[in-house]
């Protein structure tokens, strides 16, 4: 019985909690309870709230529990809702509900959502919580929290979102998983706890950090006062924080951090007492996005300390520091937004070290020298004021600076002094004076540095302006003055370089040089032109290209936007002696040209672009060798649009001698063309058209005309050891195409006409038959005209037909010349007409000889007479 009662005993509470948790539940599914609960929300919010159902749990403690609730918005921000939350638990104080009091202890929000609204006016929607601000409040004094007003201890958020908006427009930036509490502390008032991610809609982001609040505030009757909060973000990207600004990259790359303080005393909107602000950002590894990160990449520490009086609509930045390792900015700024956005900043006293531009350098623009190395620094004041920020006043001061780089060839540089200031919406540069300075070997003591030597000075000035305000910086124009002199073209240019401006040519200058050159245009890139004049004497330029250096006796180069002039009084190039000029017009325009040379030799020519050790007529002719350009020829001159006038005193192609070669010249990638030409040869005239396109698969062509050249000289030039002369006039046509002498070769085609006066041919040296004294009498004599038609194919010559005429007769030569100079001729005399009178000669043939062998041995072998009225010749003689 004892037992029983026990075990009853033992139920009865659980069966009681369980009954009271069904009534509760029931009251809440729509009883007054419901009503009651809704309407005290309702009350709380200052705005209707709407409830999809209500729970309620006993077991852990008495809790209420609302799924899908929704706090409406007043009607002065907008009809979106105010709040919204997946599910808000409200977990009872005991003792309250006990005397019959329904009060909140601890505050669950699940997943909520919150708006805040800016209305046109400048009210924020979560004003209307607030007492009015000119509502009496008494002072707050310590009370503990068993004495407080019957309020929520404690408030839990997780997995919640605040939106921004701004009238009735949504503002793209949001807080997302926001989590932590907020806690009911003494002296009513409240400790944060909260930290968020920080997104943009319809962007993308990687890594925008972790923004955290902590602090203490007032509660709602003393309108959130006294406050003491800080507020951090921590571990974002650069990248990503203009993303979350402006809702794009900037192309910038690096970490931020930042950490700020704000503190506010009990009324301060009614005292005038501001909020005051302190803390600063930190900026690391800042890098463009398309460069490697570097270890040392710059970072810079912002430091601030301000205050702000919310009802002045106004921000005072007391002080503010920026810090780099060799460089501080130090000033003062406000912002005031009573009347429009009107900001002011102040640079005070502040410091530029030149090792921290180094720096930055690395991080934005590739090319520069590794060890670079800038020592100096310069002292800036500023005052700039509007939006968009005007310079009001500017001054920069340098007591110089000194240059230095290991590699790159680059010479020790000084720097004088600087002054820079500004003066009508514009900073004007002093003159600077920059020497290039060079340590030659010394005897000094070992340890000792020997004395510097100026090997050049340089005289700069300019000015960065005008400047008005609402210009992008890419736009401000500038206008840079350069003049001086320089015994070494070589470290000027391995200064440029040094400092990141490549030159796209391969060409290799020493030397001295005079410049006097004027840069002016815009910031931006592809905006600037150059005005001046570079003058150069003595000076040497190497190239892969080219197995021997250029040697340039004086030459001047014009700037002018978009147009370039060349004017060369002497150089030494490829075997010759050039003057002349060359012009561009325009930016993209081609190179015109006027250029003459004393000599130039083919074979010297190809050894000094890389090729073979052969001339271009030595490739041509059956006894050619190999050919091929190097591929740094190729490239060089696959790049080069020019055309002009081209005149050559003496033009060598092999044993052959041009004399006198005028042409106009176009090359165009690789395809030289000479129109026009004209030269003299061995006491006449060539002229006609050439055309060579150079590369893997070089072609080849020729058309032109021979006016009375002398044709003994040119046979004196061959290896034919029997004499041939007169005085020829003719076309001839050939083309060629591959590379090395067989692939020449075996391409050789043309075809031409000559006609030739006083042709002669002396065989008095051959080994003919001394009985047979016709042909030598023929051949022994000179023909008054002779004409020849040709034709290249196949690896051959074919002569059809070789006319020789003459008082004694005519000879008549049909056959075949192959490139490995073997003979196939035959040779009909043709008896004059005249000598037809007598009988016996009438029925008398034609005399026929063959001539076979080779051109240093040639054989001669008489043929049966063949009856003049036959034109067929019949071989008895053996070959």
């Amino acid at each position: 019985m004892l037992h029983k009662r026990l075990v009853w005993w033992l139920i009865a509470p659980i069966l009681c909690i369980v009954v009271a948790s069904w009534s509760f539940s029931l009251a809440l599914e729509g009883g007054w309870l419901r009503r009651s609960l809704s309407a005290r929300l309702a009350a709380t919010f200052g705005r209707p709230v709407e409830v999809a159902h209500f729970g309620f749990s006993i077991l852990g403690g008495p809790e209420f529990e609302a799924d899908s609730v929704t706090v409406g918005e007043d009607a002065r921000f907008g009809q979106e809702y105010f709040l919204r939350a997946d599910r808000v638990s409200a977990r009872l104080r005991w003792a309250a509900l006990l005397h019959g009091r329904m009060e909140f202890d601890r505050l669950s929000l699940s997943r909520p959502s919150l708006n805040l609204v800016r209305s046109a006016d400048g009210k924020w929607n979560m004003e209307t919580w607030l007492p009015a601000a000119n509502a009496q409040t008494p002072p707050q004094i310590y009370r503990s929290p068993a004495e407080l007003p019957a309020h929520a201890s404690q408030i839990d958020i997780d997995g919640g979102r605040i939106n921004f908006k701004k009238g009735v427009e949504k503002l793209p930036f949001a807080l997302v998983d926001v989590k932590g509490s907020v806690n009911l502390q003494s002296a009513g008032r409240w400790s944060l706890n909260l930290e968020a991610h920080p997104m943009r809609a319809a962007i993308l982001l990687q890594r925008s950090g972790t923004l955290r609040l902590r602090g203490t505030i007032g509660g709602t009757s003393a309108r959130l006062q006294p406050a003491d909060l800080r507020l951090s973000w921590e571990g974002a990207s650069l990248a990503d924080a203009a993303r979350l600004a402006r809702g794009t990259d900037y192309g910038l790359r690096g970490l931020l951090d930042a950490d700020f303080a704000a503190r506010i005393g009990p009324g301060g909107d009614e005292t005038g007492n501001p909020w005051k602000i302190e803390g600063g950002l930190r900026l690391q590894a800042i890098h463009r996005w398309d460069l490697v990160a570097r270890p040392d990449n710059p970072a810079v520490k912002l430091h601030l300390t301000a205050a702000w009086d919310p009802a002045d609509s106004r921000l005072d930045v007391e002080h503010w520091l920026v810090e780099a390792p060799h460089s501080n900015l130090d000033g003062e700024a406000s912002v005031d937004w009573s009347h429009g956005f009107d900001p002011e900043v102040r640079l005070l006293d502040s410091r530029i070290g030149f090792p921290d531009l180094v720096t930055w350098s690395h991080a934005f623009f590739p090319g520069r020298a590794e060890d670079l190395d800038i020592n100096g620094s310069a002292s800036v004041e500023a005052k700039l004021a509007g939006w968009p920020l005007r310079i009001g006043d500017f001054s920069i001061a340098s007591d110089g600076a000194s240059v230095r780089s290991d590699s790159g060839n680059l010479p020790a540089i000084r720097v004088g002094p600087m002054q820079g200031f500004w003066s009508r919406s514009s900073l004007v540069l002093a003159p600077v004076a920059v020497r290039l300075l060079s340590f030659p070997p010394s005897r000094a003591p070992r340890g000792a540095r020997p004395e510097a030597v100026s090997e050049g000075i340089f005289h700069i000035d300019g000015a960065l302006g005008p400047i008005h305000a609402g210009d992008a910086f890419r736009d401000w124009p500038y206008k840079l003055t350069i003049e001086g002199q320089t015994g070494r073209l070589q470290d000027l240019r391995a200064t440029v370089a040094a400092l990141g401006w490549q030159f796209q040519s391969n060409w290799t200058i020493e030397g001295p040089a005079s410049l006097q050159l004027v840069c002016a245009g815009a910031l931006r890139r592809g905006a600037s032109f150059v005005h001046g004049q570079i003058d150069v004497h003595d000076v040497r330029l190497t190239n892969s290209a080219v197995n021997e250096p250029i040697l340039v006796s004086a030459a001047s180069v014009e700037f002018a936007p978009g147009q370039r002039k060349v004017e060369l009084g002497g150089a030494q190039a490829l075997g010759a002696r050039w003057k002349g000029g060359l012009e561009r017009k325009a930016a993209n325009a081609d190179w015109t040209f006027d250029l003459s040379a004393d000599r130039l030799e083919l074979e010297k020519l190809g050894r000094e672009l890389g090729q073979s050790q052969q001339g271009l007529f030595y490739r041509l002719l059956p006894f050619a060798g190999s050919f091929g350009l190097a591929p740094q020829t190729e490239s060089a001159i696959a790049g080069v649009i020019a055309q002009g006038r081209l005149h050559v005193d003496q033009l060598s192609l092999g044993a052959v001698l041009l004399e006198s070669l005028d042409a106009t010249a176009d090359l165009h990638r690789g395809a030289l063309n000479l129109r026009r030409a004209e030269a003299g040869l061995y006491g006449g005239r060539l002229s006609g058209e050439f055309q060579a396109q150079l590369g893997t698969e070089p072609s080849y062509t020729f058309q032109g005309q021979v006016d009375r050249t002398d044709l003994s000289a040119l046979a004196a030039l061959t290896s034919i050891k029997n004499g041939f002369g007169g005085i020829g006039s003719g076309e001839v046509e050939l083309a060629a195409h591959g590379v090395g002498r067989q692939a020449l070769l075996a391409s050789l085609e043309g075809q031409g006409f000559l006609h030739v006066q006083d042709a002669a041919i002396d065989l008095l040296d051959l080994p003919l038959d001394p009985a047979d004294s016709s042909f030598r009498d023929i051949a022994g004599n000179r023909f008054r005209s002779s004409t020849v038609s040709f034709r290249v194919q196949d690896g051959e010559i074919r002569v059809d037909p070789w006319l020789l005429s003459g008082r004694q007769g005519q000879l008549e030569i049909v056959g075949d010349i192959d490139f490995s100079r073997r003979l196939d001729l035959q040779v009909r005399s043709i008896a004059q007409s005249g000598r037809l009178g007598a009988a016996s000669d009438s029925a008398a043939g034609d005399d026929v000889w063959v001539i076979g062998g080779t051109l240093d041995a040639p054989q001669f072998i008489r043929e049966e007479r063949v009856s003049a009225g036959n034109r067929a010749i019949t071989h008895t003689g053996p070959r």
